[in-house]
């Protein structure tokens, strides 16, 4: 199998689990679990309050912030605009078109699932949109690995995975504080994480070439 049949194949598997992880949040399978999760990071005598020491909640609100879109669209920018003066239009294109699709996808995501909040813990951030997918999860999962790549990708191959496997870590690092900040259920997260993961696997099967070799 080539390599821009796995990426679709990966794509594929993606968007299929994230439809089984909205199937599971419809039938109410994933609700001890989201519950569960929500109440874990959360001291049992102050609701209001993250368990650890006192500087916890900045540490989670500062990394947070990494996921939101007013961190990843100036950051998308300015990397578009550094590629394409570097003579890379065509990864400047890969970056700015797979992170402008996802961001119009996702309010229609959220539009078509329109799942509230959770309601029955203290937000330690404010937000106000629809909760189903996480867009924190979905931006970050879509950015950082594929920045990562394109950055690592003069210095080899080697280089590349490496820088994509920390964009990776982040996504997932993001997606944990919306839970801990009581702002998502885990299964926002999840989902978030898996359409962001098809959005980037289908953008780089795309921008692969077509093995032309005969069998």
């Amino acid at each position: 199998m080539t390599r821009r049949a796995l990426l679709w194949a990966g794509a594929a598997l993606c968007a299929g689990l994230f439809l089984a992880d909205a199937v599971a949040i419809h039938e109410h399978w994933l609700r001890a679990l989201d519950e569960h999760m929500l109440k874990a990071w959360r001291r049992s005598d102050a609701r209001h309050a993250l368990i650890g020491p006192p500087w916890a909640l900045k540490a989670v609100v500062g990394i947070t912030t990494m996921g939101a879109g007013v961190t990843r669209a100036p950051l998308t920018i300015a990397a578009v605009l550094v590629l394409a003066l570097r003579g890379r239009g065509q990864q400047a294109a890969l970056l700015g078109g797979t992170v402008a699709a996802g961001a119009v996808a996702l309010p229609l995501l959220k539009l078509c699932f329109d799942r509230p909040r959770p309601d029955f813990l203290w937000h330690l951030v404010t937000e106000n949109s629809w909760s189903f997918p996480s867009g924190h999860a979905m931006g970050s999962m879509i950015l950082y690995p594929l920045l990562g790549g394109i950055a690592g990708a003069t210095r080899g191959h080697g280089r590349a995975v490496a820088l994509a496997g920390l964009g990776v870590a982040l996504s997932l690092a993001v997606g944990a504080t919306r839970v801990m900040l009581g702002v998502h259920w885990v299964s926002d997260v999840i989902g978030g994480w898996l359409i962001g993961a098809a959005f980037l696997c289908a953008a780089l099967a795309i921008a692969t070439p077509k093995d032309r070799r005969r069998s």
